[in-house]
């Protein structure tokens, strides 16, 4: 999704995956950098995401994020569906 705010072009990526098979083979790395190329083609400012798991925030800092400190990721349930399922 791109975005304009304040001048800003951005870019959130809401899913990047690579399969367990075919991690730590620089697969990951490579395609985030075709997609970062493509972006500063395109006159993205900046990219952004929300990611969890200690791992996946290893790999994002490995490939130059950095931990934001511009906002915090919060959520509201509206309706658990696993816990409906357990009853």
């Amino acid at each position: 999704m791109i975005t304009t705010i304040n001048n800003w072009r951005q870019f959130c990526i809401d899913e990047f995956n690579v399969l367990p098979d075919y991690q730590e083979k620089q697969i990951g790395s490579k395609m985030l950098t075709y997609v970062t190329d493509a972006m500063k083609q395109q006159d993205i400012n900046r990219m952004f995401l929300i990611t969890g798991g200690a791992q996946a925030a290893r790999f994002y800092q490995h490939n130059g994020f950095e931990v934001s400190t511009e906002g915090t990721m919060m959520e509201l349930v509206l309706n658990d569906l696993f816990l409906s399922l357990d009853k």
